[in-house]
């Protein structure tokens, strides 16, 4: 699907804001990067490290050219770089 999710730490609820035009490859793609040691957000090693799992959770469906304006929009409204595992607020461009 494609849209806005949230990668879900079960250690402590803090969660990732991301977008892609295929969440579940994407999220694959975040679980190979941290057994694989090289996933480049250091909020989420730190979380893996400490024995979390992720979850996936949808937040929301849309097309394609609304991703990188909604991804935004879920990070200020969640204030996700300074309370959860964003580390910026820059939106990336590789979907999956």
């Amino acid at each position: 699907s494609i849209g806005i999710y949230k990668l879900v730490s079960s250690l402590s609820g803090k969660f990732y804001i991301g977008s892609s035009t295929n969440i579940e490859i994407r999220y694959r793609r975040h679980l190979q990067d941290l057994a694989n040691k090289k996933h480049y957000n250091y909020k989420i090693i730190k979380e893996y490290n400490l024995g979390s799992s992720f979850s996936l959770d949808i937040v929301e469906s849309c097309l394609p050219e609304e991703l990188e304006a909604k991804e935004l929009g879920y990070i200020l409204l969640f204030d996700a770089v300074d309370m959860q595992l964003n580390i910026s607020c820059e939106t990336r461009r590789n979907y999956y």
